[in-house]
């Protein structure tokens, strides 16, 4: 299971797909620079490249020759790349919310926009100005912004303080300057629309 990012850890994915552990092996990660996965002080390292050989090497070091790849937004991106660079160990490609990697094919709002209010939006908007701007962190962002109606986008009902605490604290505590890196490559990638490079 490849979390959405980039940035996200496999908490997002909990408790969700622990039912799923009933019929079928579930494999939680965080990949490099993420969650619980260690961290390259260098940030070379930080690359899709990168990510996609370190889940392969994951495969490989737990003895399965295929396995189902499940991908989550910016993950789905991630599960598409993995599968074109290592098909044959692919069993089969479960995206959910994926990005596509077309940042340069202009696609009507999804209904994800309509449920945010202009006021919220405006909010939200000025909270992603003061992370931008260094004037808070990645975590005060995801609690704020959540708080202020962004949540709408993700859920069907409104979570409880202590879930968006949970998912400022959890689910989005990358390694210093791994979301903005990642967030280059993909845009550059998407731009060029160069999947073979891998």
């Amino acid at each position: 299971m490849i979390n959405g990012g980039p940035g996200g850890s496999h908490h997002v994915f909990h408790p969700y797909f622990s039912e799923a552990a009933k019929f079928a092996q579930v494999i939680y990660y965080d990949q490099r620079g993420t969650g619980q996965s260690s961290a390259d002080d260098s940030g070379k390292t930080y690359t899709i490249k990168q990510a996609v050989e370190d889940l392969d090497q994951l495969r490989a070091r737990l003895g399965l020759d295929k396995w189902f790849v499940l991908g989550w937004s910016y993950g789905g991106f991630l599960a598409q790349c993995y599968a074109l660079t290592y098909p044959e160990h692919v069993l089969g490609l479960m995206l959910i919310a994926s990005d596509d990697g077309l940042t340069n094919v202009e696609m009507k709002p999804g209904r994800d926009q309509m449920f945010i209010s202009d006021g919220e939006r405006t909010t939200i908007n000025k909270i992603y100005a003061d992370e931008e701007d260094g004037k808070i962190g990645l975590m005060q962002t995801n609690f704020n912004k959540d708080i202020c109606g962004d949540w709408k986008r993700q859920h069907f009902y409104k979570p409880t303080p202590e879930e968006f605490a949970r998912t400022a604290l959890y689910e989005w505590n990358p390694a210093p300057g791994f979301h903005n890196l990642m967030n280059q490559e993909y845009f550059k990638i998407s731009l060029d629309g160069k999947f073979d490079d891998f």
